[in-house]
C-alpha cells in the first residue's frame, strides 16, 4: 500500500469513528431527555439502520453507466450497513441490551 493508499484508508477510518462517535452521542443524548433508557438508543440506531438500509436499496449515483452505478450503489449500501450494524454491536456490548 503507497502513502496516498494509506493516507485514504486513515481517513475513511477517522471519518467512521467519528460518524459512530456522533450517531452514539446523539442518540444516547435523546434517549435522555426522553427520560428512556440506554436500550431506546440502541433500539434507534438499529432503527436507522433498516430505515437506511431499505432507502440505499433504491439509491443511483451518477457515474458513466447503469451497471456502475448499480455496482457503487451495492458498495455504499454494504458499506453503511456495516458501519451502523457494528454501532449496534458496539452499544450492546456497552450500554447492554439486544437492539430491538
Amino acid at each position: 500500500m503507497d502513502e496516498d493508499q494509506l493516507s485514504l484508508q486513515a481517513r475513511v477510518i477517522a471519518l467512521e469513528y467519528l460518524l459512530k462517535l456522533t450517531l452514539w452521542n446523539v442518540a444516547v443524548a435523546r434517549a435522555d431527555r426522553n427520560d428512556h433508557d440506554d436500550t431506546s438508543a440502541i433500539a434507534e440506531i438499529a432503527a436507522l439502520a433498516d430505515d437506511t438500509e431499505e432507502a440505499l436499496n433504491s439509491a443511483t449515483f451518477p457515474t458513466a453507466g447503469p451497471a456502475l452505478s448499480d455496482h457503487l450503489a451495492a458498495s455504499v449500501r454494504d458499506s453503511v450497513r456495516r458501519v451502523l450494524r457494528e454501532l449496534v454491536g458496539e452499544m450492546e456490548a456497552e450500554l447492554g441490551g439486544d437492539g430491538q
